[in-house]
């Protein structure tokens, strides 16, 4: 994917359609979010489908209103188209995946913001002719944008066809749009029975057609030949008075039907309010992380009974011992002056065992400095020599301790010879 188109920084694609790519830019100076589309590469040699690009641009250009995605620029030399971008997602992702059935209540409100945006668009002498939820977009605010002009038929050009490009998407077609392939023309109520369908799936949560298990030809013959699946048969919910517009609004003959989006709006704005459904619980039963919190639900106050119904074992009383026979109070008599004759006899033994060691670490320091004497007077000769004895004698400096201390009977000898 390119990182840069034009001026502006490419952050991701947005999608893909039959024709084009559209990729979300970033403008490095202002920060503006643009949707840019490009037309796909296999596409970009084609005259005609050059034309419907060029004719995307020229009607979005003519297209200023509120329900409309607006155009910021158009190169085509790069056929590349600079639009506004909606922070949103299209109709069909929010019916598909967070919605279902839309109430009938909220569905007026979001499709007569709708027909007021095709009113518009047809009084400018445009036909959309690819409606569909996916070219819907819905903003965090409620609102709605149309979007993607690819095949838009300006009535005041000529009638235009192209080999192996389907005018729509088959789904959505209204049957002159299936059968203008055979050279019947196409006005703007083609694109109210598109919007007829749009309606229907917003009501039922489901298109009209399986596309995914019928073929193209299928659902054509179907659109030609068949009306819509009745509403209550999908959601039970939807009353008579909006299945009889529905019907209306998708009549094979484009003569029976609302002959323009102000007449179909005004249909809509008639009906009166209708309550809201009361909760089903078969529509919970169907939900299966309802179901799975449900059993869990029950599991736990199955366990919760099980246990405090299970039987508890008997309490055995507990007595208190009673005495055989009582037992006379326990007297201490506490003698304060042999204490302390006991602690004053420790301290002296303690005042004893300290002198005793003070005397044997003086005794220990004056042999260590005879020791050093003798090896400085040694290492001062060059020539053994041989020292007397007796010469050596050392008395020891008797410490007179306050108390006897044991004395050796003769002095200490260190006979030292050297070799």
């Amino acid at each position: 994917m390119e990182q840069q188109i034009l001026k502006y920084r490419i952050e991701r694609e947005l999608g893909q359609g039959g024709m084009s790519r559209v990729y979300l830019g970033v403008d490095p100076v202002t920060g503006q979010r643009v949707a840019i589309k490009a037309l796909l590469p296999h596409l970009a040699g084609d005259p005609y489908v050059r034309s419907l690009f060029e004719r995307e641009a020229k009607a979005l250009a003519k297209l200023d209103h509120p329900g409309i995605v607006s155009l910021i620029d158009y190169h085509p030399d790069k056929l590349l188209l600079v639009q506004q971008y909606i922070d949103g997602m299209d109709l069909e992702e929010y019916i598909t995946h967070h919605r279902g059935p839309i109430p009938e209540e909220e569905s007026k409100e979001l499709f007569c913001k709708l027909l007021e945006a095709f009113a518009y668009v047809h009084r400018s002498g445009v036909i959309h002719r690819d409606i569909k939820p996916a070219n819907i977009l819905m903003t965090r605010g409620n609102q709605v944008k149309v979007v993607d002009f690819g095949i838009a038929k300006d009535t005041n050009i000529a009638r235009e066809t192209a080999t192996g490009l389907s005018p729509g998407t088959v789904a959505y077609m209204s049957p002159e749009q299936i059968k203008s392939k055979q050279g019947e023309p196409l006005d703007h109520r083609t694109d109210i029975y598109s919007l007829g369908v749009v309606l229907h799936q917003m009501l039922t949560g489901k298109a009209p057609y399986n596309t995914a298990t019928e073929e193209d030809f299928e659902i054509q013959s179907k659109i030609v030949k068949e009306p819509l699946p009745r509403m209550k048969g999908i959601y039970e919910y939807v009353s008579k008075e909006m299945q009889a517009i529905v019907d209306k609004a998708t009549a094979k003959d484009r003569n029976q039907r609302y002959q323009s989006c102000e007449e179909f709006l005004r249909a809509i704005r008639a009906l009166r309010p209708q309550r809201p459904p009361k909760p089903d619980w078969r529509e919970w039963l169907r939900d299966k992380r309802v179901m799975a919190g449900a059993v869990l639900l029950l599991l736990f106050f199955v366990g919760l009974f099980a246990f405090s119904s299970a039987p508890k074992p008997p309490e055995v009383p507990v007595e208190e011992p009673v005495a055989a026979f009582p037992v006379p109070p326990v007297v201490v008599v506490v003698d304060s002056a042999a204490i302390k004759r006991e602690m004053a006899r420790q301290a002296a033994e303690g005042r004893i065992a300290k002198r005793r060691e003070k005397a044997r670490q003086a005794e220990l320091a004056g042999l260590r400095r005879e020791k050093d004497s003798l090896s400085a007077l040694l290492l001062s000769k060059r020539n053994p020599v041989r020292v007397n004895r007796a010469s050596l004698t050392v008395k020891r400096k008797a410490v007179a301790p306050p108390v006897p201390v044991p004395v050796p009977a003769k002095p200490s000898r260190i006979d030292v010879q050297t070799f």
